[in-house]
């Protein structure tokens, strides 16, 4: 009995327990998760015992013997590695973790067993029912999940009543769709500025946020003496050439934040009241959080593990929680509750400029540009059985940025209503531009699946040949698959149906309507100053066409 064996291991390479060898390996394992109760995905160790994904999984492969006891609670032991990680609340299917492993090599060369599916089994008993892993297959040596990982896909659920459709088959609800999709279409294609569709100060220099300084770019496969591709290379020039600039700035930088904290301290004893009179009178302010919020952020517990540079990815990447709810008192409507956030009243808090001027303080870098490569909604339908009818969004890309994939749906939701046009979506991706755009609540996101680079081309000797087991390169398997949709079926999507049935919704709704009206002047002075971008960017196009010939 494999279990039995294993629950008798603590050697770190291998032992043979009744009968069992068990082998340290590399494995690669498929997971799928309801995010909702959990503090995200990527473990975090000041907060608790199982209090994300990761720790679940962890602790369910140490009770099986998969992990021995002197490696329990140590990642770097084991070499853990995450494709992608997720934020609280984000849910899914298709979660690729490497890390070396105790397993019975016999499963996989003598009873072929090479998707794993047999370890998966061991591990789902030690799982409560919202967490399962579907496959663990075996890879080389060195596999690094995020550095192997070339692009994610996410899904979405909308319901369609946030398009006001009326499902049936009408030529209002034709159009609407027609509306919605070339919106999201508008996201695809070559390298785009997503500066807007996230939050801005995250990916700025000094913001702690260290993952996209210009050291850390470059991914650590190049120090292996691996080619690194052409938009890595593209991206860490430009780092480079910003890098002075930024240097410059750095004193200047930590005097304001200095003196802006002496302000914050001041302010702390504001009342609420005030407080709220204050915000609802400045909505000309890019960055309108309460002064007791952002003095909050800065005292959030970091995490216990480094962050990760493709988190979000997804994520949709790891953000606090005080920032979301900072920004939905402004954006009018709660994501943890109706609370004051989803009842605020404001004219709107849309905001359309046009730079002329490179701002000093946030540069469009590189970091910023993100390729998509399809954005598809399908036809709504239940969920479940007598269900919520809802879109199915895929959206496939490198990778996303904290909030990017929530804030697209939630502009061509706009656009689909008519509350933004084309143009201004348009606008939105261009560097100039600074747009204030609506971000879709976040109960039916989900990670849906991985895709990896080849392997290196040393793959093993008979029996033993990686490309036998695993393939050319990680993918899930029949047998991976199966189970992988039989868990959306009879766990993800009835939990879905629960939080789509949420008032949030309505609240969102409402208050996309209520708030993101632009007034006719902001949208003729963006339109203006767009067209005449255009014309710049065409000239020198042409120009550069010329030039080449």
């Amino acid at each position: 009995d494999i279990e039995q064996a294993c629950s008798h291991v603590d050697n770190p390479e291998a032992e043979e327990v009744n009968g069992k060898k068990l082998c340290k390996r590399t494995v690669a394992i498929h997971s799928g998760y309801v995010g909702t109760g959990y503090k995200g995905s990527s473990v975090n160790r000041t907060l608790g015992d199982d209090a994300t994904v990761e720790q679940v999984l962890e602790s369910a492969m140490f009770k099986t013997g998969l992990i021995s006891e002197s490696n329990f609670g140590h990642f770097s032991k084991i070499r853990w590695s995450r494709a992608s990680r997720t934020d609280k609340g984000v849910h899914s299917l298709g979660t690729v973790m490497g890390l070396r492993m105790l397993i019975d090599e016999d499963l996989y060369l003598r009873e072929g067993d090479v998707e794993g599916l047999r370890h998966a089994d061991l591990i789902n008993e030690h799982l409560p029912e919202g967490v399962r892993v579907f496959s663990v297959q075996k890879v080389n040596k060195k596999f690094d999940a995020r550095h192997y990982c070339q692009d994610r896909t996410y899904e979405y659920y909308l319901p369609a009543s946030m398009l006001d459709l009326k499902c049936d088959g009408s030529d209002e609800d034709v159009i609407r769709l027609e509306r919605f999709r070339a919106a999201l279409k508008s996201f695809e294609g070559a390298s785009k500025a997503f500066h807007n569709y996230t939050r801005f100060s995250a990916y700025t220099e000094g913001s702690g946020n260290t993952q996209y300084s210009g050291h850390r770019l470059k991914r650590p496969r190049e120090a292996e003496g691996e080619q690194q591709r052409p938009e890595e290379a593209r991206m860490g020039e430009g780092v480079e050439k910003e890098k002075e600039v930024e240097k410059e700035k750095e004193v200047e930088k930590e005097e304001k934040v200095e003196k802006k904290e002496k302000e914050e301290e001041k302010n702390r004893e504001v009342s609420k009241e005030e407080l709220t009179k204050k915000e609802d009178g400045d909505d000309s302010n890019t960055d309108p959080l309460p002064l007791s919020l952002k003095t909050a952020k800065r005292q959030r517990p970091n995490s216990a593990e480094p962050m990760s540079k493709t988190a979000e990815e997804e994520g949709e990447e790891e953000g606090g929680e005080l920032e979301d709810e900072a920004e939905d008192e402004v954006e009018g409507a709660g994501e943890g509750g109706s609370g004051e956030g989803g009842s605020r009243k404001r004219s709107h808090v849309s905001v359309l400029r046009w730079l002329r001027d490179v701002d000093p303080k946030f540069r469009v870098t590189q970091t910023y540009y993100r390729k998509i490569f399809r954005f598809n909604a399908e036809d709504p339908v239940p969920l479940i059985p007598g269900g919520t009818p809802c879109l199915r969004l895929t959206v496939a890309g490198q990778s996303f940025m904290l909030h990017q994939i929530r804030h697209m749906i939630g502009t061509a939701v706009a656009v689909a209503l008519g509350i933004f046009t084309p143009d201004i979506l348009e606008g939105s991706l261009c560097c100039p531009a600074r747009v204030k755009l609506p971000r879709a609540p976040p109960h039916t996101l989900l990670l849906s699946d991985c895709s990896f680079f080849p392997f290196p081309m040393q793959y093993g000797a008979g029996e033993k040949d990686l490309r036998l087991m695993t393939g050319n390169e990680l993918s899930l398997r029949d047998g991976g698959v199966l189970r992988k949709e039989a868990f959306r079926r009879e766990a993800l999507l009835p939990a879905l149906q629960k939080l789509v049935e949420l008032d949030e919704w309505k609240e969102w709704r409402e208050a996309l309507s209520q708030h993101y009206n632009t007034t006719a002047e902001e949208r003729e002075h963006f339109l203006t100053e767009l067209k005449a971008w255009n014309e710049v960017m065409e000239a020198k196009r042409k120009a550069k066409g010329e030039r080449g010939g």
